[in-house]
């Protein structure tokens, strides 16, 4: 090869990597999990110890301070004081006060934590690799470890009540309890993709997303699951790409309305509790990025996080508001 041409492929090279750190500097670390416990309180964690707290519904986010740089990848509240949010290397963090501060829980094990949830300001759940599931029942001054027998990767956890719950994994594994987290049964999903998402709107119906597209529903508690067949809008260039959604990330339900998001900017609304699926149309931009978690806000509302720090309001099946924290502004504005 020439040394012209050479020249050329090098001066190529730190360009695009010069570009991607200026992409980097320009907006956030990225978000992984987003909970919100009423329709103005939410949290929002991510990259780096990136811990973000909005009080008008995400238009708006301040950061909260964490003594960690460590990944928080998921954060779970039940009410509008009392929270955890885990992460790598095992971290459990704790507030009391609505995340003006934050205290570090020991964890049993050391493996990573993937996904928690606040079932009441004394008990908890979280698990994550290797099987790991931890639960405490004293507000996280103790942890128990209950982790499963099997080497599965557990990513996500849902409750219905206190005592009624799931948690979803690996290999289309999905665990269910119906005493609070004491003991758990094996479902059959009769898939072996991976699980990220699992959500239910009662304690009969509820949807299950993950890799290669899956997309599972149940109305027996999770006896039995079938999968989701969904309807498609392609109204512009980047809802077209058919054949390119590989990953469902995550799935919130509240009442007949739910919302799934994934890779490619991706997102998809019910109004049926889950038996049909139709997509939002998204900014062509939006097909860069991927969003990883989403909650409700209320009937026909959702805020989702992803990439970057990327956050998205949806309302009523469209996008209202988009941008990158700490604020966010209307669609095309």
């Amino acid at each position: 090869m020439k040394k012209r041409n050479w020249i050329i492929i090098l001066a190529f090279i730190v360009l695009c990597f010069f570009t991607g750190m200026a992409f980097a500097a320009a907006f956030g670390d990225s978000k992984y999990s987003v909970c919100f416990v009423n329709e103005k309180e939410g949290w929002a964690a991510g990259a780096r110890g990136a811990l973000f707290h909005s009080s008008d519904g995400g238009l708006n986010w301040e950061k909260q301070n964490v003594k960690t740089t460590v990944a928080l990848l998921s954060i779970s509240f039940c009410n509008p004081q009392v929270g955890w949010v885990v992460g790598d290397d095992g971290i459990i963090l704790h507030t009391v006060d609505g995340g003006k501060t934050w205290n570090e829980q020991v964890s049993p094990k050391n493996k990573m934590l993937l996904t928690v949830k606040a079932i009441s300001p004394e008990r908890c759940l979280a698990a994550g690799d290797w099987g790991t599931i931890v639960y405490t029942a004293d507000g996280g001054k103790t942890w128990v470890d209950k982790t499963y027998p099997k080497d599965v990767v557990f990513n996500i956890i849902d409750f219905q009540g206190e005592d009624v719950g799931w948690i979803a994994g690996e290999f289309g594994t999905i665990l269910h309890t119906v005493d609070g987290g004491k003991s758990w049964t094996l479902q059959q999903s009769g898939t072996d993709a991976t699980i990220l998402g699992i959500s239910f709107a009662s304690r009969q119906h509820g949807v299950a997303v993950g890799m290669v597209d899956t997309m599972l529903k149940t109305d027996d508690g999770g006896r039995t699951w079938q999968k989701v067949v969904r309807e498609t809008t392609t109204t512009t260039a980047a809802n077209s790409q058919e054949g390119d959604f590989t990953a469902i990330y995550d799935v919130k339900l509240r009442g007949s309305f739910g919302i799934v998001v994934g890779e490619h900017g991706r997102i998809l609304t019910t109004a049926d509790g889950g038996k049909t699926w139709r997509r939002i149309p998204i900014p062509l931009a939006m097909s860069a990025v991927w969003l990883r978690g989403v909650d409700c806000l209320g009937d026909n509302k959702a805020v989702a996080v992803g990439m970057r720090g990327i956050v998205i309001i949806t309302e009523d099946d469209k996008i209202k508001m988009m941008g990158f924290l700490p604020t966010l502004r209307p669609v095309g504005k």
